[in-house]
């Protein structure tokens, strides 16, 4: 715990202690992390495509604790179920599903995932992720010339830290 996953994983701006409030979250190329990077990548490959080929993005973000899969965007939905398809892949049923064009998007997405994600104070850490939060960004991609459709599904994982209770009096 504490050696900086989440913060690996999300960059600054999404600190528990940012969380709440309203402002917007700078993106800023020189500190983005994982998450941002990854999908700033993805939207400028989008914006690089030939015209008739047609993008759809959506967003979903959910965390394990537990055992259990609760979606951090709509936290009302707990208990989601994870379903595995040859034809599909594993997806997550009922998991909401936001559309999302450019980063401004994703960071709001983020922001609420992270405002809704289970944490509790150890000694080492004051905010630990208690839980493991898997960000998934869903692509489907259309060539309009030759009306062929192709999907892809990109999960990006924060882990939970591990501890020794001794060392972090957590419960």
């Amino acid at each position: 715990t504490g050696s900086g996953k989440t913060y690996t994983m999300q960059g600054p701006g999404f600190e528990k202690d940012v969380r709440a409030g309203k402002q917007k979250i700078e993106l800023n190329p020189k500190s983005m992390g994982i998450i941002p990077r990854v999908l700033s990548d993805i939207f400028k490959i989008v914006e690089k495509s030939s015209r008739h080929i047609e993008y759809l993005l959506f967003a979903s973000y959910v965390e394990i604790y537990c055992e259990r899969v609760m979606d951090l965007i709509t936290p009302e939905k707990e208990n989601l179920t994870i379903l595995e398809d040859k034809g599909k892949g594993l997806w997550i049923m009922d998991a909401t599903e936001v559309p999302v064009k450019n980063m401004d998007e994703v960071a709001a997405v983020m922001k609420i995932g992270m405002s809704n994600r289970f944490t509790a104070a150890t000694r080492m850490n004051k905010f630990s992720s208690r839980s493991h939060a898997v960000f998934l960004l869903t692509i489907y991609k259309r060539d309009l010339s030759s009306q062929i459709n192709k999907s892809a599904q990109l999960y990006l994982v924060d882990l939970a830290g591990s501890e020794k209770v001794s060392k972090t009096e957590s419960k």
